[in-house]
Formats: structure tokens, C-alpha cells, sequence
């Protein structure tokens, strides 16, 4: 496969016709070892692909299995439509063969040897924070380092609100970077330690405060002029939460048994996977902390609206091993990775990678047959739910279904709260 130029297409806004910016960026081939989209390209009223070169509204790939002129992209009353031109090797999207149909934002078309990923803004890139360990290439993940960089430096507390794997510990880890604290970051699970020992664990105690007690500085004490960072902050009990409290009003600290307080100068980080705005923190947590708490808000996407970032974690994961990504990925593998929905975001996706590396024949190279066992050993036992008979829809249901999603199997599978293989079994079932 010959070697693509690297071509950046600034973004110029919404179009004046009001429709939604709409950009085709490519996410493989490999432009180099990052994965980072090697083409992105505006939809700006139409957009020809294929390998004949062209002027204006035409992207040409560097792939000889594409047919000159393979598939186009038009605006039509602000949707976008993507007809197949009758190509040799035919046009998929989302995994299904298709001569026409309108596609949406974080839709995933295939021709030959390429892989693009629909989005409303082309891929941007941060070096420093690559440097520092976090994937950037969504501008949702761009917006994020962003706020943590513009707010490191301030002595206000940050809460971060993400769902189960988006990568909240890492980015408080940023956060304690880019902040310049001579001090140390300070992590603590409230979900994972004992209600009777957490208070000790955080504000220390003194030598004989109970039975068998210890001197104890605590965590708060080891975040001196540092970053304390709460995860699970809705799992602390109420009775430490007013004592959290007291804290971030007066920077004082009372250890278990201990007659004066202690000041410290701490900056608080908290982090939550429960995103309802009444209960994001959880039923139980006091609202003057939670509204202390959220001096600033880092909201963090979840993977399956930020799929152009799936190439460059998964070249992450795989440069961890030593491997090439280049040597290791392969078109079904890479379209296996994109038309999942990793639930458990990114932690899923870096150790799913990194196990279909360590369970495939050969260690260099990622079997897209193991990973798409992998990935399909979660969904079983929903697709067994789903299959019940209770569960399965009408064949009525099922048109309705497909006429209102115009076809769109992905959308169908979420209607019914299923895997797409199963609305594919009830298909051929009817």
C-alpha cells in the first residue's frame, strides 16, 4: 500500500446553509506509528472519494483495491446521503454493503483498505499532552485538555464527570501536571476502602485514639502543597463529607482523636461516573460539597461519540508491547474496533487490544478474529436476554423499527437494546 501524504483541512465553521459541519476524516490506513487520522476532509455541499484525482470537492486516497470514483457525500436538506458509484469492491458502512443511504455523525464507512469515521469537526492533535499520556484527537477530548490546562494553575476545585473507563484518572493526573504543585498527587478509591477506615485513611489520628491505633498523618496530610484526588466521591459517607467540607471552607484538617486541628494547602480533585444532574454524584451526596465540589466541571466523552480516537489508543496500547501498529492492525480488525461500542470506554479498548495481542498466533500482529471474540464474549449474555422469546419483537415491530431508522441496523439494535447480530438473526428469522 503506498504511503499517504498527511493533509490537514482547517475548519472554517457551520455552513451558511445551517446544515451540521460535516467531515470525512480517515482513520486507516496508519499515516505513522500514532494512528492519528492521516486525511480529513469537509463535506462542504459535496464530496467525491476514490484514487482519480480531482480539483475541488474530491478526496483522493492511496488505496489500488478503490475504484476511481467509489463514493460520494452530499448535503441534502441538511442530512448527509452517500451513494456508492457503482465501485468495484462495493461501499460498507457501519459493516453493511450499501448502494445509498443517509449516514450520521460517528458512522464508520469502509472501501477496500480504508476506514473513515464520520465527524462534525476535523481531528486535532496535543503533543504535550500525548507526552504526557493522553490520547487527543476528538475535538470533545481537545476541549477537555483544554479546560484542565486553563484551570491547572488555580487553587479551585475540579470535579470530573465521565462514564466507567473515559480516563478521569488520568486526566486529574494532567491536571496535578500542569499545575506547577511542588507537592505530590494523592489518589483515593472512596468506593474500595472501608467505611471505618476512611476517616483515619484521609484526616490521619493520633497514637491511642482506639483500640490499637496509630499515629497516622493521612492522605490529606500526604497531599501537602500537592493534588488530593477523590474518586467515587459519591461513595463517601455522610458524616465525612461534612468533615470534606470543613476542609475545602478552612483548609483544616481534625485527625481521629485529636484535640487541635492542622492546616494543609491542598488542591481537590473528585471524579463521579454518574452523570444525572440531580444524582451525578450520587443520592447521598450533601449539596453545599457537591456545590464546593464543582468550582469547574471536566466533562469527559465516552468513546463511542469520539471514534476517530480508536486507532490512536489502540497504536498506543500496541506501542506499549513493542509492536508495530503498523505490522500489528489490519482493516478488520480496525473496523471491528470502530463499530463496537466499548461500554467500558477506554480501559476496555487498551486491554481488549492488548490481549489480542498476547492470544494471537503470532505476537506481532493483532488477530481480528481473537479480538472480535473478545469483544463479543461481553455481549453474550445480553444477546441471550435478548433472545428470549419475550424479547423478540414482531416482524411488524421489526419493519416499523427499520423504516424509522431508515434502515440503519446499528439504530435498530439500540432500539430493541440488543447487538446488531441479533437484529441481523431476527431478520432472517422473519
Amino acid at each position: 500500500m503506498k504511503t499517504q501524504e498527511r493533509k490537514h483541512f482547517p475548519r472554517d465553521g457551520a455552513t451558511d446553509s445551517g446544515h451540521p459541519d460535516y467531515h470525512l476524516c480517515q482513520v486507516f490506513p496508519l499515516y505513522d506509528e500514532t494512528g492519528f487520522p492521516s486525511t480529513c476532509a469537509r463535506v462542504d455541499g459535496r464530496l467525491t472519494v476514490g484514487r482519480e484525482a480531482g480539483l475541488d470537492n474530491r478526496l483522493e486516497i492511496f488505496d489500488y483495491a478503490a475504484s476511481r470514483d467509489h463514493f460520494r457525500l452530499e448535503v441534502v436538506d441538511r442530512k448527509l446521503l452517500l451513494t456508492d458509484l457503482n465501485s468495484t469492491n462495493g461501499t460498507f458502512v457501519n459493516g453493511e454493503l450499501t448502494r445509498t443511504r443517509l449516514v450520521s455523525l460517528q458512522d464508520v464507512i469502509r472501501i477496500a483498505d480504508s476506514i473513515f469515521v464520520i465527524t462534525d469537526e476535523p481531528p486535532v492533535g496535543d503533543r504535550e499532552a500525548e507526552q504526557r499520556g493522553v490520547t487527543v484527537c476528538s475535538g470533545a477530548s481537545a476541549r477537555a485538555v483544554a479546560h484542565v490546562r486553563k484551570v491547572a494553575r488555580e487553587k479551585r476545585c475540579v470535579l470530573f464527570l465521565g462514564e466507567t473507563g473515559t480516563g478521569k484518572d488520568v486526566m486529574v493526573k494532567l491536571l496535578h501536571d500542569f499545575s506547577g504543585r511542588s507537592g505530590k498527587l494523592v489518589t483515593v478509591n472512596c468506593a474500595t476502602i472501608q467505611e471505618a477506615l476512611l476517616e483515619t485513611t484521609l484526616f490521619g489520628c493520633v497514637e491511642g485514639a482506639f483500640t490499637g491505633s496509630k499515629e497516622s498523618a493521612g492522605l490529606v496530610a500526604e497531599a501537602h502543597l500537592g493534588t488530593l484526588f477523590l474518586d467515587e466521591i459519591g461513595e463517601l459517607p455522610d458524616h465525612l463529607q461534612a468533615k470534606l467540607l470543613r476542609f475545602l471552607e478552612t483548609g483544616e484538617v481534625l485527625a481521629v482523636g485529636a484535640t487541635s486541628p492542622a492546616r494543609f494547602t491542598v488542591r481537590v480533585a473528585a471524579a463521579t461516573n454518574r452523570l444525572n444532574v440531580q444524582a451525578r454524584a450520587g443520592a447521598a451526596l450533601r449539596q453545599d460539597l457537591l456545590g464546593r465540589l464543582e468550582d469547574e466541571v471536566v466533562r469527559l466523552t465516552p468513546l463511542r461519540l469520539r471514534r476517530e480516537e480508536i486507532v490512536p489508543l489502540m497504536c498506543r496500547a500496541i506501542r506499549a508491547r513493542r509492536v508495530s501498529p503498523g505490522k500489528a492492525l489490519d482493516p478488520y480488525a480496525v473496523e471491528c474496533a470502530l463499530l463496537y461500542d466499548w461500554p467500558r470506554n477506554v480501559r476496555q479498548l487498551l486491554k481488549s487490544t492488548e490481549s489480542a495481542l498476547v492470544h494471537g498466533e503470532r505476537r506481532e500482529t493483532l488477530s481480528h478474529q481473537v479480538f472480535d471474540d473478545l469483544l463479543a464474549a461481553p455481549q453474550a449474555e445480553e444477546q441471550r436476554d435478548a433472545a428470549r422469546p419475550g424479547a423478540t419483537p414482531t416482524s411488524g415491530e421489526l419493519r416499523a423499527a427499520l423504516r424509522a431508522a431508515e434502515g440503519n441496523i446499528t439504530e435498530v439494535a439500540k432500539h430493541f437494546g440488543c447487538h446488531r447480530k441479533q437484529v441481523y438473526r431476527w431478520l432472517k428469522r422473519f
